[in-house]
């Protein structure tokens, strides 16, 4: 019985709306907004999409630039560490010729300076003094402290006293300084 007295109440609400509504006392207003507005804030909302479109299309080009300039650049640093590799190999190699120039070269001087001490040692001490006085202080030093020691301790007697001291002086740290 509730329901059909609910029924009839809620009949007699709807006709009694529908009949304010056609003779024009009630105006039913939707917020819904018109067509036009609709379609205006749709064409809004796609341009704005369409411009954050195009700035991520010109990030992701710029990227990929970057990225290419990167790869480019990587291979620039492969080639120049090659070219680094190759100079560094040509230098060690210099340098080996080097060494071994100077090794032969000092073993040349070697041999020199054994034959000048052994032609000095077969000299009088007197004519000995008289040739080592007139060569300079590293060769003397290197021909002496080469030569038998009697015949050496007769060419720094025969020499004069401060060169024979200076020569022996030298010869003295020389020693200290090997050991």
């Amino acid at each position: 019985m509730k329901e059909l007295i609910l029924f009839s109440i809620l009949s007699f609400f709807i006709i009694f709306s529908i009949v304010l509504y056609s003779m024009g006392y009630l105006n039913i207003k939707t917020d819904m907004p018109e067509p036009e507005a609709i379609g205006n804030q749709l064409e809004e909302k796609i341009s704005g999409l369409k411009i954050q479109l195009a700035a991520m299309e010109d990030r992701r080009e710029n990227f990929k630039r970057e990225e290419r300039k990167i790869l480019d650049l990587r291979g620039d640093l492969e080639v120049e560490k090659k070219a680094v590799a190759e100079s560094r190999e040509e230098l060690l190699d210099y340098l080996d010729r080097i060494q071994t120039a100077l090794a032969e070269s000092d073993q040349e001087r070697e041999k020199r300076v054994r034959k000048l001490a052994k032609l000095y040692d077969s000299m009088d001490p007197g004519e000995a003094a008289g040739v080592i006085s007139n060569l300079d202080m590293e060769l003397s030093v290197e021909i002496i402290s080469r030569m038998k020691e009697r015949k050496a301790a007769g060419l720094l007697e025969a020499l004069p006293d401060e060169l024979a001291s200076s020569i022996s002086r030298e010869i003295g740290e020389r020693k200290v300084r090997k050991k």
